[in-house]
Parts: structure tokens; sequence; C-alpha cells
């Protein structure tokens, strides 16, 4: 965190108690401290030495800081300074004086998303790691290569199975290929799939019986090659040529493995999608209460000076009337009773809309924790 008022940088890491915040009040010491790492940046706009864009345009230039979130906070609440914040390189904008929920919320939503962004560098660094430890110089590793370059392109199922059984038909294999559904989520089903042809209910069920066997099954020319999320059965396994045979069982297992990390790619990437989907509902519940309490709030005072014009202009009109003042009073009376009646069903609707508060706190709490 970083402002030229102490007492903002006090108030910041009080809010955000629950994380290990470091605070700055001059653009050196926060520049200099950089070097230890930070998860996200809290960036006030308004400082004595250089604005926080240009401090911002700064780590945005930098290799070991260019990925880092930067949050600005900001008294303006113009549309130019949030563009401002935007072609800077900003990643969110909180206007002061902040919402202590609304920062709580948003730095928790960067750092889940910076948490999957690291899982899925450490995914992908895996399986091509996995890959060319695995590799010679060979036209088939070549091909597997390009295989790995592929699969990184692959947003579907169908295009990931495509692109195996395709390389697998170039050395001459002709296979199945089956996506395992998450054990969490009953909606989700098992995909089977197979080049230029329909897959058989024989190899579907040949493929469910040995899902929880060993890794490599070998029967015949068939093998089954098995990972949590995929498994492969090839169908001409070339066991007469030792050579090759071992060499395209090396090959199966990188391919199944690379394929593997790609399928838990996408599982991760769905569910960051969905996640941040429901985070946005939540916040836009909330908005939407506040919005409504606002309203009712405002509608109250508004029916509060509509009551007492009504008295004035009663009073006078009364006069016209020549009423007694046993009739004037039991009108009075009779009006207030009404008055009082609607103010009732305001103050209904605003402890209504509080009731809805503590709801909408455990579904964002509940969509925090799937996102830790």
């Amino acid at each position: 965190m970083l402002d030229d008022e102490p007492g903002a940088v006090f108030l910041v890491k009080r809010t955000l108690s629950e994380f290990d915040v470091s605070g700055f009040t001059t653009s050196d010491e926060f520049l200099n401290a950089l070097d230890t790492g930070f998860d996200c940046i809290l960036l006030d706009v308004q400082l004595d030495e250089m604005s926080g864009y240009e401090i911002c345009r700064q780590l945005r230039a930098q290799r070991q800081t260019e990925n880092i979130p930067v949050i600005f906070i900001s008294g303006d609440t113009t549309l130019s300074g949030r563009i401002a914040g935007y072609e800077a390189g900003g990643d969110d904008f909180i206007t002061k004086p902040f919402d202590i929920n609304e920062l709580q919320a948003k730095v928790r939503r960067i750092l889940a998303q910076q948490g999957y962004r690291r899982e899925l560098i450490s995914t992908v660094e895996e399986s091509r790691q996995a890959a060319f430890e695995a590799m010679t110089h060979s036209a088939e590793q070549g091909e597997i290569v390009r295989f790995m370059e592929q699969i990184s392109f692959c947003n579907s199922q169908a295009s990931l199975a495509d692109a195996l059984l395709t390389l697998l038909s170039g050395f001459g294999l002709k296979a199945v290929v089956a996506f395992w559904p998450n054990t969490e989520d009953v909606s989700d089903k098992a995909a089977y799939f197979a080049l230029n042809s329909a897959v058989s209910e024989l190899e579907i069920e040949l493929l469910l019986s040995a899902q929880h066997e060993r890794r490599i099954m070998e029967f015949g020319r068939r093998m089954i090659v098995n990972y949590p999320n995929a498994s492969l059965l090839i169908k001409n396994i070339p066991d007469q040529d030792v050579s090759r045979y071992g060499r395209i069982k090396d090959h199966l297992c990188v391919l199944l493995s690379a394929t593997e990390a790609r399928v838990r790619m996408m599982k991760t990437e769905a569910k960051v999608k969905l996640q941040q989907v429901l985070l946005l509902t939540v916040t836009d519940v909330r908005a939407a209460l506040a919005h409504i309490r606002d309203s009712q709030a405002e509608q109250i005072r508004s029916a509060a000076d509509m009551r007492q014009d009504m008295v004035i202009d009663l009073q006078d009109q009364l006069l016209l009337l020549n009423l007694n003042a046993s009739q004037e009073g039991g009108l009075f009376e009779l009006i207030e009773r009404y008055v009082a009646q609607i103010d009732d069903s305001y103050r209904e609707a605003l402890r209504w809309s509080d009731a809805l508060q503590p709801i909408v706190k455990t579904l964002e709490d509940i969509v925090q924790r799937r996102m830790s």
C-alpha cells in the first residue's frame, strides 16, 4: 500500500488485517521494497512526488513487476480518472471514501485470481517439463513437440481429442480417448472420442472397467493408459516390433500426461470463470440492496416533508370549512393515523432489506471459500 497520508495507510492496513500488508508513505520506500515480492499493490493516485499512474507505468515496464495486480485508490470519481488508471495498467479502481466491504472483496478476488494464475502457469510448466525430458530428436518426437504447442490452444474436449487422435493416427495407431467427469459435479458426464468412427459399447465398457486400474494395462494388441482425468485405448499396439513398441509406449505416456495437464487446466479455467461470475453477481446484489435501502430512506424523508406540507395546507383549508375544534381534531387524528401506517410500511421494507444482508454475506463467504 502506497499513500503519502499515514492515516490512510493505517486505515487500509487495519481494514485488510487478515492479510500481510506493507504500508509506504514515499515512492522511494515503495520502489525499493519491490524486490521483496508483492501479490497485490494498492496505489493512491494523488501523491506528492509522482502520480500513482506514473508508478504503475513503471511497474508494468519491469519484468519482475509487470504481472502484479494494481488497485488504484483515488478521490477522483470521474470517468476520465478511471480511463487514466486503465491506460496506466491498473487492474481495478476504488474511490475515496471507500467502502470497507468493497475493498476487502476486491482484494480477496484479486488474490484468488493470482493464485489460480500461478496454478495455471505451474501446470503448464509441469506438462512441458514432463514432455521435453522424455523427448529425443526422432521424427515422432518432433510431432509430439508440435502437439504440445497445438493443445495450448484447445479449449474443448472435442478439439483436444481431435489433436491427440490425429497425431496417433499419424503414428499408425487406432485409438479411443475418454475424458472423465469431475467427481464433485454430478452434472458432468464422461465423454468418448474416436477418429472417423463411432466409439463402440464394448470400447466404452473396457475403458470404464479399467479406469481405476493400473496406469498402463496391456492385453493382446491393445493397451489402456490411465490418468485421473483422461484414459486412452490403443487398438493396434505394434507388439511384434520391440524397438518401436518401446518407443510408442513411452510416447503414449508423454502424450496422455500432456493431455491430462490440459484437461485439468481447462477445468481450472472454467472454475475461475464461474467463480468470477458468482463474485460479480454477489457484488451486484449487494449494490442493488444498498440502492433499494437508500431509495426507501429517501421515500421516508419525502413522506415526512409531505406530511408537514399537508398539515399546513389543511390548516388553511379548515378555516374555510368552519369546523369546530373537536371536528378538526378528529380529522387530524385520522390523517395522522394513515400517515403513520404509510411510515410503518416504509420501515418494514427497510427491515426486509436489512434481513437480506446476512444472506448476501453468506453467499459471498461461500464463493470466497471455493476460490481459496
